[in-house]
């Protein structure tokens, strides 16, 4: 029960919607279709964490409590980065193709090296400590 107060509390459940309608909002105009799946991860979590910086900031310095207006932000966040991913695919295409290459080929597959990792080293741990 502890737990349910404690996310109950401002800000962490205007943060949660915030983040929460970011991702409905980025995923609104099908960007896995338009530019696949690890650009459309990327700029969702980019949008991800800057929905909730400003969440978190109208929570705690403007006292801002109502939580369907912080998922709206979220939505609106979501919906404005891609448009902006849109934008810069139109107005400079080689800027976007460099682009393009250059996160998906240095910063995702460092990511996802490490998340296999730690799944790898989780599995280790699971099978030392349940031998068959």
């Amino acid at each position: 029960m502890d737990t349910v107060t404690m996310f109950l509390q401002p800000p962490l459940l205007q943060i949660t919607a915030a983040i929460l309608g970011c991702i409905v909002g980025s995923f609104a105009m099908d960007p896995v279709a338009r530019y696949g799946i690890r650009i459309a991860l990327l700029f969702t979590i980019i949008s991800m964490v800057l929905a909730g910086a400003i969440s978190e900031y109208l929570a705690v310095a403007k006292e801002m409590r109502y939580v369907l207006i912080h998922a709206g932000i979220g939505i609106g966040i979501g919906l404005v980065c891609q448009f902006l991913i849109e934008e810069i695919k139109q107005s400079a295409p080689k800027f976007f193709k460099s682009l393009l290459n250059i996160l998906t080929s240095t910063l995702i597959d460092n990511i996802v090296e490490t998340i296999v990792m730690f799944f790898d080293g989780l599995k280790r741990k699971i099978k030392k400590w349940l031998p068959k």
